[in-house]
């Protein structure tokens, strides 16, 4: 359990805090229970181009790692990008962990090899990538 702001829920929810405040009620914020709310509550069309969401669709993580949205939804298959389905059947991804993906795929390019600038990332590459168990080949 980890206890959040009222600021912070709202962001995990794309709301404003008074919205959040409505629909969660005045509870212990708890990252959780709040996610687990944006499965339902959180509406992706209307942040599909929010640089700051805190989920991101299937269309922007390919954006952020350079894949196509096939590969992308073909990773989350495979387990190799974390997601939740929200309640619309749409993938969400966190962005964070979208982010840090990407950086690290960016950073490892030069032991490869592969491109050190740019958004192109290939994950399909034979050069593993490990991020807390997840390995990206």
């Amino acid at each position: 359990m980890s206890a959040m702001t009222l600021a912070e829920a709202a962001h995990i929810l794309g709301m404003l805090p008074w919205q959040a405040e409505l629909v969660l009620g005045r509870i212990q914020y708890d990252l959780d229970a709040v996610e687990r709310v944006a499965q339902s509550r959180y509406r992706p069309g209307a942040h599909r181009y929010d640089r700051f969401s805190y989920w991101v669709g299937t269309a922007q993580a390919a954006e952020i790692l350079g894949l196509s949205t096939a590969r992308v939804k073909q990773l989350c298959t495979a387990e190799k990008i974390p997601y939740v389905f929200h309640s619309s059947g749409a993938r969400l991804m966190r962005r964070h962990q979208v982010e840090i993906l990407a950086n690290a795929r960016e950073a490892d390019a030069p032991h490869r090899g592969g491109p050190v600038e740019g958004n192109a990332v290939d994950l399909r590459d034979p050069g593993v990538l490990k991020i807390k168990g997840a390995s990206l080949a």
